[in-house]
């Protein structure tokens, strides 16, 4: 279905705009960074998780006043996990010291055992050390580094230099604005959302690379006019495909974020607001960064046939 057959839109008369607005935006993501700190789960900071069944789903306000005298097992996270049929929490257990999970895992079933006896089963316990915790934060963020190196060398490659930069710089600008929005409502940062930020790399490329593909093709067989025109001219020539793709996407994610459970919201609301801006950075960032970047150089680069 193609809903914007014949466009013709003057995307890049506001390619100033598009740079002068993210720009904007990253700078205030940034001092939200710094002003507020990130929000990292257990899996960063280290702690202990407890997977629990009930035989009916208690009240969530008299789980959470079960634990409200437990000062020693620091910041405690409930959660509901799985449907709501299955009658399962997952209690998450900030610990204060190193290698002592079974201690406060214990902890946690004596607290429920007091509030609900035997109405409940633990179906399984797992500990995150503070060191390891560290190290899978790093291992996080190399992930998404070494991820963006990957694709400018793979654009250099299959375009040229120019294509990948253009390409790489709107993925950091979509995930520091995904990160910021995520730090300004205080929501929590983990090991999910980084997976979320690696699958928001992945779709906001793709989106960039069927728009550069096709300024490729157009410059190989338009040799008069400028190159700026093309880009725009490739920019509507893709636009429905761009669209229709967003929209698909979108409807299943925004369907996982009001009827999933509480585990997989903050995992949909990070795609949601990544793939809005990743799409938004694909057509106006990404373009207008090459068409500002000496176009008439873009026509006498020889491209790898396709």
């Amino acid at each position: 279905m193609e809903l914007f057959k014949n466009a013709n839109y003057p995307f890049m008369r506001w390619r100033k705009g598009y740079l002068v607005f993210s720009v904007t935006l990253c700078v205030l993501a940034i001092i939200i960074l710094i002003g507020k700190g990130i929000n990292y789960g257990i899996d960063f900071k280290g702690g202990s998780f407890v997977h629990v069944r009930f035989k009916e789903m208690p009240d969530m306000s008299k789980v959470r006043s079960a634990f409200v005298n437990a000062k020693e097992l620091g910041t405690v996270e409930i959660k509901q996990y799985g449907s709501k049929e299955t009658h399962e929490l997952m209690i998450g257990i900030q610990k204060q010291d190193e290698g002592s999970g079974a201690t406060y895992t214990n902890k946690v079933t004596t607290l429920l055992q007091k509030e609900f006896a035997d109405g409940f089963e633990v179906l399984r316990q797992e500990s995150v050390g503070p060191k390891v915790g560290d190290e899978l934060k790093w291992k996080a963020i190399l992930s998404i580094f070494l991820s963006l190196i990957a694709i400018i060398l793979y654009i250099w490659f299959r375009f040229q230099f120019r294509f990948g930069i253009a390409s790489v710089i709107p993925l950091f600008h979509d995930v520091l604005i995904t990160l910021g929005v995520f730090v300004a409502m205080g929501l929590e940062v983990n090991l999910p959302i980084v997976a979320a930020f690696l699958t928001l790399i992945g779709y906001s490329l793709n989106d960039t690379i069927v728009v550069f593909d096709r300024v490729r093709e157009n410059l190989a067989k338009d040799q008069k006019s400028n190159v700026t025109d093309i880009i725009e001219r490739s920019i509507n020539e893709t636009l429905s495909r761009t669209i229709n793709t967003v929209g698909t996407v979108l409807v299943t994610l925004l369907a996982l974020y009001f009827l999933g459970v509480s585990v997989i919201k903050d995992f949909a609301f990070a795609l949601i607001v990544g793939i809005i801006f990743g799409t938004y950075s694909s057509i106006g960032v990404a373009s207008a960064i090459l068409a500002s970047w000496t176009p008439e150089t873009l026509r006498r680069a020889k491209f790898k046939s396709a």
